[in-house]
C-alpha cells in the first residue's frame, strides 16, 4: 500500500531531526535525516512537481555533511542535486533564480577547498546568467551584483588579472546604491568595496585606495551607527580589518594599537553567549599577535593567546568556525614556543593540529597550522638534535602542499614553507636533493601569482636564498648573479616604510659581500647593510642577523685592507649580534664561528694570546650548541684544531696540542653533514699535519681516499667530475708513502690502487657485468642495471650555463630544464648508492663495488711482474706485485723534484731546437751518475734523451731488475731482435713518472749500452684494476673485424702504412676509412665501425688537450673523434688498438693519476690492449713499425690456406712481443731517441 503524502510525511520527519541533531550534536539524528531525505526523493521521480524541492532540501544536508567530513564526495553529491533541481525548474518559475545561485555558490565552495579551476569558471558563468535573468525582473538584484562580484575576485586571486578586479570593484559599487540607508546588507556592501579597495591597492600601490577610499568607506559606515546599533559590531570588525590590511602595508603601528582598541570595542558589544562573540575574540587575538610580532612584548602574546583559547571554549567541535580558532591557537602556541622556548607549548600546539587533522582533514586553513607546526618541529630539533622533528616537519609541510593542489590561490604559500624546511634540512645535512627540491618547489612558487599578496617579494627572496646556499656549496656564479638580480626585484616591491624592506635590504647586501670581487663591492654591502639596520630597531627580529652580516662584511674588508678601524667595527658588530642571541638563538652558532675567524685572522697581525682563547670559547660554544650532524661542526672542528697545530709548531705542550687537533680533524671529518668537498679538504689537512708526526697519519689518508669517490660523484657530468678531482693529485701517493713506512706494504698497494685512476674507476662501475647478481637476484639487478644505463648516458650531458648568457626568456628555461636535470641525476645517484648498499647485503656480494683488497689485486702479476712506481713528496719507492705477495724497492736517488726535472728535460727536447729551457741545471744529476760519461750543460734532443733514460736507468729500473733476478736476453749480431723470450714487466707508474719513458731507461752509448729492453719486454697499466678485467684469461680471438682509419691527405706514409698492413692482415676481415679507395673519413663513420672490431688501427694525427684532456682527439678527416666521444660507444669486440698518431698517451699533466688520455680511453672503453704515443712521431716511421708489428702479430696466417679459412684467430697477447720487435727494429736503423721511444704498450 502506497501513501501519497508519504515523501511530505518523510520529509518532516527529517526537518525535526535536523533540529534535534542542532541541539545534541548526536550524528545518528543527522544519518537518520538523510536517509529520509533520499527515501522521500525516491518516492517523487521525474518529473514529479516537488521532486525539485526535494533535491534542494537533500543538497542542503549533504552540504552539512561535508562541512563535518571535508569529503569531496559529498560536496559532489551537493552540486549534482542542486544542478538536477535547476534543470528540473520551468523558465518560468520564480525560484528558478535561487536555484541557480544555489548551484553557483556550492561550485565556488568546492573551488575553495579543492581548487578547480572549471568549478570557479562555472559558477562565474552561472552568477552572469543569474544577473541577467533578474536584471529583467523587478527584484533588487544588489545580491546577484554581491555573488558575480566575489567570484570575480576569487579569480583575480588566483591570476591576478586586474580587469577582474575592477569588474568586481564595479559590481560592488553598483550593489551598494541599491542598497541604500536602512538596507540591512548596506554596512555588508561598505565593506565589500572596502576590501576590493585594498586589493587594488597591493596590486597598483595606489595609496589612495587605501587611505582615503577604503578608510573613508569604514569610517563613514560608523559614523551612520549609534553607539547601541546593532550592525555597529560587523562595523567595527570591519574598520579592524582595514587598519590590519594598512599596517601590512605601511607598518604604522599606530594602525594595530587602534585596530586592538577596535576590536576590544567591538566585543564589548556582544555577550559570551553571541554568536558573533568567537568572531570578535578571534580577531583580537590575531591584533595582539600581531602586536607581539612588532614589539616582541611577551604580554602581547599570552594574551592573544588567551583569546584563542576563550574563542575555542565556546566553539563545539561541530561549529564551523572552530578549524580557525585552531588555526590561530597553534600559531601562537608555536610563536611562543619559539620565543622562550618552552615545549609545553609547542606540545599543546601538536595537539591541537592533532585534533584539527583529525576532525578537520580538509578545511582550508589546516595547511596553515601544518606550516607553523612544521616550523616549530624545526625550532625545536635545533635544541635537541633530534632528526625525527626535522622529518616530521617536512612531511607536515608536504601534507599541507597536497591539501593545495595546482590552481589553489594558496598554493605559493606551501611552496614556500615546504621549500623553507628542504632548505633547512641540506644546510644541517648537506644532502643536496633537498635543495634541488626547494629550488624546483620556489620556483614554481615565482611563477604562480602573488601580486595580491603584501609579501609578494617572498617567493622571490626565498628562491635567492636557496641559490645563495647552493652558490656556498658549489660555487656557481650562475647562481650568485641569479640571486642578486631576483633581491634586487623583491627590493622594489616594498615602500621603504614596509617591515620587510629592511629584510630585503640586508639581503641584496648579503649578497654583495659574498660576491664580492673589489673593495667598492664590501662598500656597497656595508652600506647596505648599514640602511637596513636604521630601520631595525631595538627589538626588532632581523636585527642580530643584520649585525652579524654586517660583521662578516667589515672582517672581509678588515683582511682586504688590515686597518685596525675595519678589525673594531666587526668586533663591535659580531658583540651586538651575540648580545641579541640568547644560547637557544638558531643564529647564534653561525655568530660564534664567523667572530672566530676574526678572531683568528687577527691574531696572525697581533699574536694576541687573548685571540686564541677567545676564538677556542666560541668554537667550543658553536660544537656545544650545534646539533649532530650539522656542517657547522665541521668550521668550529677546523678551527679549533688549527690552533692546536699551531701552538704545536709554537713547541707549546707539542704531543698534547697535536692530540687535541687530531681529535678535532677526526670529530670534522666524521660530520655527516658536511659536504663531501669540505671532509676531504680536512683529512688532507689532518693527513699534511699528522704525516711522520702522529700516529693518526695513515687513518687520515685512509679517511681521505674513501672520499674521493664522493666528490666525483656518479651524478657529474664527465667535466665536473674531472674538475673535482684537481685537486686530489699525490694523495694516493702520499698514503702509500706513509703505509711504506710502516712496513705495511699490502696495505699500500691498497690504497694506492684505491686513490688512483677515480675518473675511470667511476666510469666502469657503470659498466660492471651484473651476471652472477642477476642469478642471485634478479630484481636487484634490474634495478642497478636500469639506474647505471641511465647515469651513464647523462655522464655525457652538456656542462651548464651562465647566468650572465640568460637575457631571454628561452635562455632562462633552458637553465631551468638543466636544473632539473641536474636534481634528476642527482636522485639518480642517491637510488644508485641505495642499490649498492642493498645488493652488499646478499650472500657472496659483501664486497660488490667496494676497493679491492690485496687478495684481488695480486692476480694481476700472473703474467709477469706489476711495478708501481710511487713518487711522494717525502720519498720515492717501488712496489712490486709478484702473484702471491708484494716485494718493496727503495728507490732514494730519485727524489719526486729530481723525477720532476727529467720530466722537464724530456719536454725540452720535443720544443723548439731540442734546448732545455728549465730552471734546474742539469749538474743537479750529477752526483747520480756514478763517474759515468758527465753531460754539457748545453745538448741536443738526442743527448739530452740519452742522458734522460741513463738516470732512469741508474735510480729507477736497474735497482728494481737487481731486486728480481732478471737477467738479459740474448739479441741477434745486428740487434734487431732478441734470441730469447725477454721476460713480460708491467710499470703502473704515478706522477712524473707517468710522463717518463721508463720501458726505454739504459745507457746508450760508444762505450757501453744497457737498457731496459735488454732485459724486460715492458708494458704499461694506468691501474692495476685495469688487468683484472673479465676477459683477462683469453690469449686468443676470433676476429670478425680489423679497422684501419688514415689521413693520406695530411699524412701521405699513411697510404703506404696500409699497405704494409695489407700484406699481413687478411683482406676479409680488414675494414678501411680514409683511403681514396673508401667512403669519406668521419668520426661518426669511424664509431660505427668500432663497436664490431676486434682490431683498430689508427694511422693520423692525435691531439693532447692540455687543458681539457676530455677533448684530447684523434683526428679523422676533417673531424674530431674526442676522448669523450670514445667513452659513449660500446665496443663489444675490441681486443687491440694502435694508436699510430702523436700523443696518444699523454696525460694530463694536472692530474697525472687519473690517466685521462686517448691510449687510456679505448682500453677502459674495452680494448685489452693498446699501442699508443708518449709524444708526436715521425710520419716515416709510423709503415716501419706497422710492418713489423703486424708480421709478428699474423706470423699464424702467412700460410694461403691458413688466410683462406672462415674464421682468423689471432692472439693478441703477443701484441706487446710485436711492439718490442718493432721499436727494436726502428732502433736498429739508427733514427734519433725522439724517434723510436714514444712507442709504448698498455695493458695485458
Amino acid at each position: 500500500m502506497t501513501y501519497p503524502d508519504l515523501p511530505t510525511f518523510l520529509t518532516n520527519l527529517g526537518d525535526r531531526l535536523d533540529i534535534r541533531f542542532q541541539r545534541s550534536g548526536d550524528s545518528k539524528d543527522f544519518d537518520e535525516m538523510i536517509s529520509l531525505y533520499e527515501e522521500a526523493l525516491e518516492l517523487r521521480p521525474s518529473p514529479h512537481a516537488l521532486r525539485s524541492r526535494s533535491l534542494t532540501r537533500l543538497a542542503n544536508a549533504y552540504y552539512s555533511l561535508f562541512l563535518s567530513t571535508r569529503q569531496r564526495s559529498d560536496i559532489d553529491l551537493c552540486i549534482s542535486s542542486h544542478r538536477e533541481a535547476y534543470d528540473l525548474s520551468p523558465p518560468s518559475q520564480v525560484s528558478r533564480f535561487d536555484l541557480l545561485d544555489n548551484l553557483a555558490t556550492m561550485l565556488n565552495i568546492r573551488f575553495d577547498y579543492f581548487g578547480d579551476k572549471k568549478d570557479l569558471e562555472e559558477a562565474i558563468t552561472y552568477f552572469r546568467d543569474n544577473l541577467q535573468m533578474r536584471s529583467n525582473s523587478n527584484e533588487d538584484i544588489s545580491a546577484s551584483y554581491t555573488n558575480l562580484a566575489v567570484s570575480l575576485s576569487r579569480r583575480f586571486r588566483l591570476s591576478s588579472k586586474r580587469e577582474d578586479l575592477e569588474e568586481a570593484l564595479a559590481l560592488h559599487e553598483k550593489a551598494l546604491t541599491l542598497r541604500d540607508a536602512p538596507h540591512p546588507d548596506r554596512f555588508m556592501s561598505l565593506n565589500n568595496v572596502a576590501k576590493a579597495l585594498v586589493s587594488r591597492f597591493q596590486l597598483s600601490s595606489e595609496k589612495s585606495d587605501l587611505e582615503h577610499e577604503a578608510m573613508a568607506i569604514c569610517n563613514k559606515s560608523l559614523s551612520l551607527q549609534t553607539p547601541t546599533h546593532s550592525s555597529r559590531f560587523n562595523s567595527l570588525n570591519n574598520l579592524g580589518q582595514c587598519l590590519n590590511a594598512r599596517f601590512g602595508v605601511f607598518g604604522d603601528i599606530a594602525d594595530m594599537d587602534r585596530s586592538i582598541i577596535v576590536y576590544r570595542e567591538a566585543l564589548d558589544l556582544r555577550p559570551v553567549s553571541h554568536l558573533s562573540h568567537g568572531v570578535c575574540l578571534n580577531n583580537l587575538g590575531n591584533a595582539l599577535k600581531n602586536k607581539f610580532f612588532y614589539t616582541t612584548v611577551e604580554k602581547y602574546l599570552d594574551e592573544a593567546i588567551e583569546a584563542f583559547e576563550e574563542a575555542l571554549d565556546i566553539r563545539s567541535i561541530f561549529h564551523s568556525d572552530r578549524p580557525s580558532t585552531l588555526n590561530n591557537l597553534v600559531d601562537a602556541l608555536v610563536t611562543r614556543f619559539q620565543h622562550n622556548g618552552k615545549e609545553n607549548d609547542l606540545e599543546k600546539a601538536l595537539s591541537f593540529l592533532h585534533e584539527f587533522t583529525k576532525l578537520h582533514a580538509r578545511h582550508p586553513l589546516l595547511p596553515n597550522s601544518m606550516h607553523v607546526s612544521a616550523n616549530a618541529l624545526t625550532r625545536r630539533f635545533f635544541h635537541n638534535s633530534n632528526y625525527a622533528d626535522l622529518n616530521e616537519a617536512i612531511a607536515l609541510n608536504q601534507q599541507a602542499l597536497d591539501l593545495r593542489p595546482v590552481g589553489n590561490p594558496l598554493r605559493v604559500d606551501s611552496l614556500d614553507n615546504l621549500a623553507s624546511i628542504l632548505t633547512t634540512r641540506f644546510e644541517v645535512t648537506g644532502r643536496l636533493k633537498d635543495l634541488d627540491d626547494a629550488i624546483a618547489f620556489l620556483r614554481e612558487a615565482k611563477s604562480l601569482p602573488y601580486g595580491r599578496h603584501v609579501d609578494r617579494g617572498l617567493p622571490l627572496t626565498n628562491l635567492a636564498n636557496s641559490l645563495m646556499s647552493r652558490f656556498a656549496h658549489s660555487r656557481q656564479q650562475s647562481d650568485l648573479d641569479e640571486a642578486r638580480v631576483l633581491y634586487q626585484e623583491a627590493l622594489t616591491m616594498y615602500d621603504e616604510t614596509h617591515h620587510l624592506y629592511s629584510h630585503a635590504l640586508s639581503d641584496l647586501a648579503s649578497c654583495w659581500h659574498i660576491g664580492h670581487k673589489t673593495q667598492e663591492d664590501l662598500d656597497e654591502s656595508i652600506r647596505l647593510f648599514r640602511n637596513a639596520l636604521e630601520l631595525q630597531l631595538e627589538g626588532h627580529t632581523g636585527r642580530s642577523t643584520t649585525l652579524n652580516n654586517l660583521a662578516n662584511a667589515q672582517k672581509s674588508r678588515y683582511e682586504l685592507s688590515g686597518q685596525r678601524r675595519d678589525f673594531d667595527a666587526a668586533f663591535s658588530s659580531y658583540e651586538g649580534a651575540l648580545q641579541l642571541q640568547p644560547p637557544v638563538h638558531p643564529g647564534r652558532p653561525r655568530t660564534l664561528s664567523n667572530f672566530a675567524d676574526l678572531l683568528l685572522f687577527h691574531f696572525e697581525v697581533s699574536s694576541s694570546l687573548s685571540d686564541w682563547e677567545n676564538a677556542m670559547s666560541m668554537c667550543s660554544e658553536t660544537l656545544d650548541i650545534l646539533p649532530s650532524g650539522h656542517p657547522g661542526i665541521l668550521n668550529a672542528s677546523m678551527k679549533l684544531a688549527k690552533i692546536h697545530i699551531s701552538l704545536f709548531k709554537a713547541n707549546v705542550e707539542k704531543s698534547s696540542n697535536l692530540d687535541k687537533a687530531v681529535n678535532y680533524y677526526r670529530l670534522a671529518v666524521n660530520c655527516e653533514g658536511a659536504s663531501a668537498t669540505n671532509k676531504i679538504n680536512v683529512a688532507r689537512e689532518w693527513a699534511f699535519h699528522a704525516d711522520s708526526n702522529h700516529e693518526s697519519d695513515l687513518e687520515a689518508y685512509r679517511r681521505a681516499i674513501s672520499l674521493l669517490p664522493s666528490i666525483a660523484a656518479l651524478d657529474l657530468d664527465l667535466k665536473a667530475r674531472q674538475k673535482m678531482l684537481s685537486g686530489s693529485d699525490g694523495l694516493a701517493r702520499n698514503a702509500a708513502a706513509c703505509a711504506i713506512r710502516y712496513g705495511k706494504y699490502q696495505e699500500a698497494v691498497e690504497l694506492y690502487e684505491e686513490g688512483r685512476g677515480i675518473f675511470w674507476t667511476q666510469s666502469l662501475q657503470l659498466r660492471t657485468p651484473l651476471t652472477e647478481l642477476a642469478e642471485i637476484s634478479p630484481k636487484l639487478e634490474s634495478r642497478l642495471r636500469s639506474i647505471s644505463l641511465a647515469l651513464n648516458q647523462g655522464s655525457f650531458r652538456a656542462e651548464g650555463l651562465d647566468y650572465s648568457q640568460v637575457s631571454s626568456g628561452l635562455e632562462q628555461n633552458t637553465r631551468e630544464t638543466m636544473e632539473r636535470e641536474a636534481a634528476h641525476y642527482r636522485r639518480l645517484g642517491e637510488e644508485w648508492a641505495s642499490t649498492i648498499n642493498d645488493i652488499q647485503k646478499l650472500e657472496r656480494f659483501e664486497d660488490f663495488m667496494r676497493p679491492r683488497k690485496i687478495s684481488s689485486l695480486l692476480p694481476a702479476a700472473k703474467n709477469g711482474p706489476v711495478v708501481i712506481l710511487n713518487a711522494s713528496l717525502s720519498r720515492t719507492d717501488a712496489l712490486i706485485l709478484l702473484g702471491d705477495d708484494v716485494e718493496f724497492v727503495s728507490l732514494p736517488d730519485i727524489s719526486f723534484s729530481k723525477a720532476q726535472e727529467l720530466v722537464e728535460l724530456t719536454k725540452s727536447t720535443l720544443s723548439a731546437g731540442g734546448r732545455y729551457s728549465g730552471n734546474s741545471d742539469i749538474r743537479d744529476f750529477e752526483s747520480l751518475r756514478k763517474g759515468r760519461f758527465a753531460p754539457k750543460l748545453r745538448m741536443d734532443s738526442d743527448e739530452t734523451l740519452r742522458y734522460v733514460l741513463g738516470i732512469l736507468w741508474d735510480t729507477v729500473v736497474y735497482p728494481i731488475l737487481r731486486r728480481l733476478e732478471i737477467m738479459a736476453s740474448l739479441y741477434n749480431i745486428l740487434y734487431e731482435y732478441p734470441l730469447t723470450k725477454p721476460r713480460r714487466l708491467w710499470w703502473c707508474p704515478s706522477g712524473p713518472f707517468v710522463f717518463l719513458p721508463i720501458h726505454a731507461a739504459g745507457h746508450y752509448t760508444s762505450l757501453e749500452s744497457e737498457c731496459t729492453f735488454d732485459y724486460i719486454n715492458s708494458s704499461y697499466t694506468p691501474t692495476i684494476s685495469a688487468l683484472l678485467s673479465p676477459s683477462a684469461g683469453l690469449e686468443s680471438t676470433t676476429f670478425k673485424e680489423m679497422l684501419v682509419v688514415i689521413q693520406p691527405e695530411a699524412l701521405p706514409k699513411t697510404t703506404l702504412e696500409l699497405e704494409k698492413i695489407r700484406t699481413h692482415v687478411p683482406s676479409k676481415i680488414l675494414t678501411v676509412i680514409g683511403s681514396v679507395s673508401s667512403e669519406n673519413a668521419s668520426a661518426e663513420k669511424v664509431l660505427s665501425s668500432l663497436s664490431t672490431a676486434s682490431i683498430a688501427h689508427f694511422a693520423c694525427h692525435g691531439r693532447q688537450d692540455i687543458y681539457n684532456p676530455l677533448e684530447s682527439a684523434l683526428i679523422i678527416g676533417e673531424d674530431e673523434l674526442k676522448v669523450s666521444r670514445i667513452m659513449q660507444n660500446p665496443m663489444p669486440n675490441a681486443s687491440l688498438a694502435f694508436l699510430c698518431a702523436c700523443e696518444t698517451a699523454m696525460g694530463d699533466i694536472n692530474l697525472p693519476d687519473e690517466a685521462i688520455h686517448l691510449g687510456a680511453t679505448l682500453l677502459f672503453s674495452g680494448f685489452n690492449r693498446v699501442i699508443a704515443t708518449m709524444w708526436a712521431i715521425a710520419d716515416d716511421d709510423g709503415p716501419e713499425v706497422s710492418d713489423i708489428f703486424y708480421e709478428h702479430l699474423f706470423n699464424n696466417l702467412q700460410d694461403e690456406k691458413i688466410r683462406g679459412l672462415k674464421s682468423v684467430v689471432v692472439d693478441t697477447s703477443r701484441s706487446a712481443e710485436a711492439l718490442h720487435r718493432a721499436v727494436i727494429k726502428l732502433r736498429s736503423t739508427g733514427v734519433s731517441f725522439v724517434r723510436w721511444v714514444p712507442f709504448i704498450h698498455i695493458g695485458r
